[in-house]
């Protein structure tokens, strides 16, 4: 996940957390410009998300979308 941050340059949080002995592993993107957004935006378009993230990608992409409309 941090070369994939890294490429796409933004900042990348992780946090580990442990329930009933098994490890569970969590990925925070952050960024704070348009143009890293469009990163992430291009990045996702020719690598997918799976399931529910997808569903929550494309959400927030038609918010990202809206604001850039926005005159």
């Amino acid at each position: 996940m941090s070369i994939i941050a890294s490429y796409i340059k933004v900042n990348l949080l992780t946090r580990t957390r442990c329930i009933n002995n098994k490890e569970f592993n969590s990925f925070i993107i952050i960024t704070h410009n348009k143009t890293n957004l469009n990163n992430i935006i291009n990045y996702f378009s020719d690598f997918q998300l799976l399931s529910s993230k997808r569903l929550d990608y494309n959400d927030w992409c038609f918010i990202f979308k809206l604001q850039n409309n926005k005159k």
